[in-house]
């Protein structure tokens, strides 16, 4: 009897395994809840197509990868794909819920560097408000046009318009974009690693057309042009500026590869993104010089368990082209936003800085659906939240720097590294919030930071 049950043990063994090696052929794909998305651009995002042959394993590894892809357009709130099989054909179902693509918003927020910044400063002047009207996912392909107007302490006028998805060329995308901004106070030296403002008239005007071609899923490439004009006046003589204007054409290219299981707080998946460009000063008063982003991110979730560990990594090169006046504003817009957590107040800019960002995470509360007001749009209905608790320890080093405007900074060629703990908060529409408890051994402080993520299909 006991033999006569081994085999049965093997037989189904046997069996379940001859299953899985099966090869299944996509019979059907059908798609619910796109009530302005397009077909295609959904199909666009899937791993296989109608009737494509496929093995269970890579199947299940299909699915999952899918629901990644159509999460990362930031199109959709929900996404759910399930499938079922019969004999050896697979149909495929997939369920979306849609977003709220129209958007027309008062912007009312501090216009400091972050969040943090403005806690420290608590410079209540630098305040800006106005408006924009946001139209998302046009003619159901994905597509993206802004306008933005802004006062205040930095006024910002813009037109933006993303194309993609086009009838034959659907790997391809355009992005067209002019921008303004103005202002009555800027950043006119670093001094101590930290910002001196200037009373000065300032205007920045940057125009740029961006091609992308998307190779596949995870993988795309781009190239394109910009003109900056920056015009400042200022009769502050205890700062390095002056009266100027100044004009760049700026040629770009870059690479992107994104695999990441989520855009807001992603547990596993890698990121890769370059950028290379090269400001060329149109009229010789200021230097042109060459800059370079590189990104590299990991991410891993522990055996299934909830804990995972992040790795950030960056590294942003600037070398210029001749021995003349360095223009301080376009180094300041190539390096203000390097820093790391417990420094968002300093500045780090340097010929070559590299930094590196490193956490453990714990999903303290796994995804929750809350049910808002019925009154509210069917877009609005539904909210979910997701908590991560957080070990982190973050390093950052740069050197090499423009003489005049290195004086008294005291952290250039040295390591600079922190640690803490901290915790993060996810819910849709792209919103994370980040609460840290952070010590800074160089400074020899501990101090609470807040960061504000909204990621909400930022293109510029």
């Amino acid at each position: 009897m006991k033999n006569y049950f081994i085999i049965f043990l093997l037989f189904a063994l046997v069996l379940s395994k001859s299953a899985k090696n099966q090869n299944y052929i996509i019979s059907e794909i059908s798609i619910n809840g796109n009530n302005k998305t397009k077909k295609e651009v959904i199909l666009k995002e899937l791993c296989f197509n109608e009737k494509d042959s496929i093995d269970y394993l890579t199947l299940e590894k299909a699915i999952s990868e899918s629901k990644q892809n159509l999460l990362r357009t930031s199109l959709f709130n929900y996404v759910d794909l399930n499938y079922k099989t019969d004999e050896s054909q697979v149909f495929v179902n997939v369920n979306v819920e849609e977003r709220w693509y129209w958007w027309v918003y008062p912007i009312f927020e501090h216009g400091s560097r972050n969040l943090s910044s403005f806690i420290i400063d608590k410079d209540f002047s630098q305040i800006n408000y106005g408006g924009v009207v946001e139209l998302h996912n046009i003619k159901g392909k994905n597509n993206y046009f802004k306008i933005k107007v802004r006062g205040g302490y930095r006024q910002h006028y813009a037109l933006t318009l993303f194309l993609q998805n086009f009838e034959k060329t659907k790997n391809h995308g355009f992005k067209i974009n002019a921008e303004t901004f103005i202002q009555k106070k800027i950043i006119s030296n670093i001094l101590e690693n930290k910002a001196v403002y200037s009373l000065s008239s300032f205007l920045n005007f940057n125009s740029h057309f961006v091609y992308s071609y998307r190779i596949n899923l995870n993988n795309q490439i781009g190239l394109g042009m910009a003109y900056k004009h920056y015009w400042v006046k200022d009769n502050n003589q205890e700062t390095f500026i002056s009266n100027y204007t100044s004009y760049y054409l700026n040629p770009i290219i870059f690479y992107n590869f994104d695999n990441r299981n989520n855009k807001v707080y992603p547990t596993n998946g890698f990121l890769i993104n370059i950028n290379c460009g090269y400001w060329y000063n149109l009229n010789n008063k200021f230097t042109s010089f060459i800059g370079n982003n590189f990104e590299f991110q990991i991410h891993k979730t522990i055996k299934k368990s909830r804990f995972a560990v992040h790795n950030i990594s960056s590294y942003k090169f600037y070398k210029e082209d001749k021995n003349q006046n360095t223009f301080f504003q376009t180094q300041l817009e190539f390096g203000k936003d390097f820093w790391i957590r417990g420094y968002e107040y300093f500045y780090f800019m340097g010929n070559n800085t590299v930094k590196t960002q490193n956490t453990l995470s714990f999903l303290l509360s796994k995804t929750k659906i809350h049910n808002l007001p019925k009154f509210l749009p069917n877009e609005f209905k539904k909210a979910y939240t997701k908590i991560y608790l957080e070990i982190f320890g973050d390093l950052i080093y740069t050197d090499g720097y423009n003489k005049t405007f290195n004086l008294n900074n005291n952290f250039n060629k040295n390591i600079n590294y922190t640690f803490g703990i901290g915790a993060s908060f996810e819910t849709y529409y792209d919103r994370l919030l980040q609460i840290n408890l952070t010590y800074i051994p160089n400074i020899s402080k501990i101090g609470i930071f807040v960061n504000y993520k909204t990621p909400l299909i930022k293109l510029y």
